[in-house]
């Protein structure tokens, strides 16, 4: 997700490539140490806090454009959501 909202162009040099893993990496810790609490998807004010988080890790990371930065970690909240439910279905 994160390569697709990066690149302008088809092919992506391996520098930003590499740039982009870590970036990834860094996002997945976040997020899995949110999401793991009692309840995090339920709790609207722990939401706002990781994607504030999110949105720091991008900006940190100086890859995507400040008015992007939002839109991208809101983004990446949906996914996370998903693959959380994704993740309890398979433990049923």
């Amino acid at each position: 997700m994160l390569e697709s909202e990066f690149a302008t162009d088809v092919t992506l040099p391996d520098e930003a490539r590499v740039d982009l893993i870590h970036l990834a990496e860094d996002i997945v810790v976040e997020v899995a140490e949110y999401t793991h609490r009692v309840r995090f998807w339920q709790n609207p004010h722990a939401q706002e806090e990781l994607r504030k988080k999110i949105i720091l890790v991008l900006d940190d990371r100086n890859l995507f454009e400040f008015a992007e930065q939002a839109s991208v970690a809101d983004r990446l909240m949906e996914l996370s959501k998903g693959q959380s439910g994704a993740h309890r279905s398979r433990q049923s």
